[in-house]
């Protein structure tokens, strides 16, 4: 099984993320999930949801709400939608919809966003900082707890292979697929990955999103799998930037499995 992150002295342009000497890179607080984007990940509270990242035009920043889009949307009830009391906190990544939408109000509550369009810099509440994972982007972290924004910001850091075991470009998948295995009975797996890819000029994929399920699920989630009658390439959604390739990683006790 492949494992490991990429070493670096600093991650960081702007801001005030701390150093080795003070934490430990990718530390984070138990029962928080792993979100990684185009190289880098980060933590935040298991409770958060997901969204959209708002893009710039001449109107200024716009966006078509935050539960305009989330990676999870085939399970609606992962879908985060505004309430009476606003969006709740949530991690952005992306995202223009295939078809135009009114502009929605832009979120007050906690936020990430992957490749946000925010200057790099603190402002009302929010960090920007820059990072350099496949390509070099900027990242707003925005919480109304200045300890808990801290804890997110210093829990970045540049992966090859993420928490959830997806590879970050390319040149990763390439290395799974050579290890790969044929494929193992579903008794035997013990975790599943999900990993999304959009194009990117730096390389030919670039991780989007990752989640990972185990045991039982993984296991039915696998016979499935292997039980579909047919397989193939297809678009994983009409928004840009499209998810182009999904590669699904069954781990055994002894090798990894993948699929496109």
């Amino acid at each position: 099984m492949l494992a490991g992150t990429a070493a670096v002295a600093s991650t960081y342009e702007g801001g005030d993320p701390g150093t080795a000497a003070d934490h430990q890179l990718g530390a984070h607080p138990k029962g928080w999930r792993a979100e990684s984007y185009n190289g880098i990940q980060l933590w935040v509270p298991s409770s958060w949801g997901w969204g959209e990242v708002p893009r710039r035009t001449g109107l200024g920043l716009v966006t078509c709400g935050v539960g305009a889009y989330s990676p999870t949307a085939v399970n609606v009830n992962l879908r985060y939608r505004q309430t009476d009391g606003g969006y709740p906190p949530f991690v952005g990544r992306p995202v223009a919809p295939g078809t135009p939408c009114p502009p929605a109000s832009l979120p007050t509550a906690a936020h990430v966003w992957f490749d946000s369009p925010l200057e790099v810099g603190p402002a009302r509440g929010a960090t920007t900082v820059r990072v350099n994972g496949v390509t070099r982007f900027n990242i707003t972290v925005a919480d109304a707890d200045p300890v808990e924004q801290r804890v997110i910001l210093r829990s970045l850091q540049p992966v090859t292979l993420d928490a959830h075991g997806c590879p970050r470009d390319s040149a990763g998948i390439r290395q799974v697929e050579a290890l790969s295995q044929p494929e193992p009975p579903p008794v035997t797996v013990r975790t599943l990955s999900v990993c999304l890819y959009a194009a990117s000029p730096a390389a030919h994929q670039a991780l989007y999103y990752s989640t990972r399920i185990e045991g039982l699920t993984a296991r039915r989630a696998t016979a499935s799998l292997q039980d579909a009658a047919t397989r193939g390439s297809i678009q994983g959604c009409l928004v840009t930037p499209a998810q182009n390739q999904v590669i699904v990683i069954a781990r055994t006790a002894v090798a990894p499995w993948s699929t496109a």
